[in-house]
């Protein structure tokens, strides 16, 4: 039985444009590394080391270790006051970002439904941000870190998506197999991808991106078509409550 839902962030619980939000977080990054970097090499640079750690398919270090490093190879700076820099752009400046996020009232239902059947909850995200990030943009949309069981933040996980194995170590966490999983995503290449481990999946519309995989969802449709879908489910009954992982 699908007991646990998995949801990915950016587009999908977070109604935005991917290309206007990237735009954007430079426009408030690029300031704070000019004192280490060129302007015109700072995207280049941060792009260079984001690919690094999305490709990096070390079960030794964690994403935020993989950027880190590469990052530091190519800019003249302690590496400590590289990493606190970052940490605090990401508890400060951030925030601003929240002007690009249009909530709608139909992710706060489906969240509430959810739970109110028992279902568990996974926010997973692409761990490419750290858990700061990743926790103030569900604020944005009036979501609580306590909602989720697992949140995937670049601190605590090895591999990022596309890779099956991000998959694997989500499910390693929570102690769940695929078939009592569904993962929710907008992205066709990165999300419905978990449906190759045999989790269920649902692609939502509105920001869908579809990079000519060939991969089909179980189901697809708008956040209200989604809302139905959870609706129709049947309460999950006889589960104790488990504590949050991470």
């Amino acid at each position: 039985m699908r007991t646990t839902f998995l949801f990915d962030l950016d587009g999908t619980l977070l109604p935005l444009d991917q290309d206007s939000f990237v735009r954007e977080y430079f426009k408030l990054l690029v300031p704070e590394l000019i004192q280490f970097l060129p302007a015109d090499r700072v995207v280049e640079t941060v792009m260079e080391s984001t690919r690094f750690m999305i490709a990096d398919s070390s079960a030794a270090r964690t994403n935020r270790q993989a950027f880190m490093e590469d990052f530091c190879k190519k800019v003249p700076g302690d590496p400590d006051e590289l990493t606190e820099l970052f940490d605090s752009f990401y508890r400060g400046k951030f925030s601003q970002l929240a002007t690009l996020v249009s909530p709608a009232d139909e992710i706060g239902r489906t969240v509430q439904t959810l739970k109110t059947k028992g279902y568990e909850l996974v926010c997973a995200t692409n761990p490419i941000f750290p858990l700061s990030a990743i926790e103030t943009r569900l604020g944005w949309i009036g979501l609580d870190p306590s909602d989720f069981l697992l949140i995937t933040s670049y601190e605590d996980m090895h591999f990022c998506k596309p890779d099956l194995n991000y998959y694997r170590e989500t499910l390693q966490r929570i102690d769940r197999r695929p078939d009592e999983c569904i993962m929710v995503g907008n992205d066709v290449e990165e999300d419905i991808v978990a449906c190759r481990l045999g989790i269920e999946t649902f692609l939502v519309t509105p920001y869908a991106i579809d990079r000519g995989s060939g991969l089909v969802p179980d189901h697809r449709g708008t956040y209200a078509d989604l809302l139905r879908f959870v609706e129709a489910l049947p309460e999950v009954g006889g589960r104790s409550a488990r504590t949050r992982v991470g």
